[in-house]
């Protein structure tokens, strides 16, 4: 054995320290298994319940089309398996959909033991915007961008091409469409997710209300810059996208005031 060789010896506190941290490690791998069993049961129970009502949500998603002047009133397949690849994916997607409040729900369960009260209070707070921030976001495509949106595009269709006889209409693909509306209501349900960056800004001490207050006139700038740019080429979408715009960050503005006096009320409390 070579001469220098270091040896080193476990103390009876460090011993002690190591039986109390291994049972508690193995109760947090418990408890998050549990969650995961838990969030994973209610992915297969709503997916299995969006499959067996997929008709229903096929005609709700397609409700924004059909009250559009101008629209076939039916939608096509080319591929013999698209129908029911379709119905698989639109139930895999709704499912994830729904499962989302329980996830976020036992995600909060989770780290709450480990959190502070106010940290508890404050995660819980941002969870729950989130989930209504979501729903407002897709709540709003679905009634008013959606069908805007579908009655600019049908509004190409033309008989008679130049004197040609030539006719242009619109039979829509089934998966097209339905892949299409959900993709833009899940991506509104994201982005109503900003203005809660705000409040979160505020708690890091990043961004105080009053500090971006004074930028304003900037957001309004970028607001009308941006509709223009991801609007369709009509000045009423583009007033409406950067009303919208212009509503997140005022909203956003809103939560950063409420974070602020709870925030001044719980120091007074303290």
């Amino acid at each position: 054995m070579p001469y220098n060789q270091k040896f080193t010896s476990v103390t009876p506190s460090q011993k002690t320290e190591e039986s109390t941290l291994q049972p508690e490690a193995a109760n947090h791998i418990k408890e998050l298994t549990t969650r995961i069993i838990w969030c994973l049961t209610a992915l297969i129970f709503t997916s299995i319940s969006s499959f067996y009502w997929i008709e229903e949500w096929i005609a709700l998603l397609s409700e924004p089309l059909r009250g559009v002047p101008g629209w076939s009133g039916y939608f096509i397949f080319t591929d013999i398996g698209e129908a029911f690849a379709l119905r698989i994916y639109l139930s895999l997607r709704l499912g994830l959909l729904l499962t989302l409040p329980i996830v976020l729900f036992h995600s909060w369960l989770f780290l709450r033991p480990g959190l502070f009260k106010w940290e508890s209070r404050r995660l819980g707070s941002i969870l729950l915007l989130s989930g209504l921030s979501g729903l407002v976001g897709v709540l709003f495509g679905y009634f008013f961008l959606l069908p805007s949106a579908w009655s600019f595009f049908l509004g190409f269709q033309s008989q008679d091409i130049a004197g040609a006889g030539l006719d242009l209409h619109l039979e829509s693909r089934i998966g097209t469409y339905l892949q299409l509306t959900v993709s833009l209501l899940l991506g509104l349900g994201i982005g109503f997710q900003v203005p809660l960056l705000f409040p979160i800004a505020v708690w890091l001490g990043l961004m105080p209300a009053s500090e971006l207050a004074k930028r304003r006139r900037f957001f309004v700038i970028t607001a009308f810059i941006l509709a223009a740019i991801i609007s369709p080429p009509d000045v009423p979408s583009q007033l409406i996208i950067a009303g919208i715009l212009m509503f997140i960050f005022e909203f956003g503005i809103f939560l950063i005031l409420i974070v602020e006096s709870y925030g001044e009320r719980i120091t007074k409390s303290d």
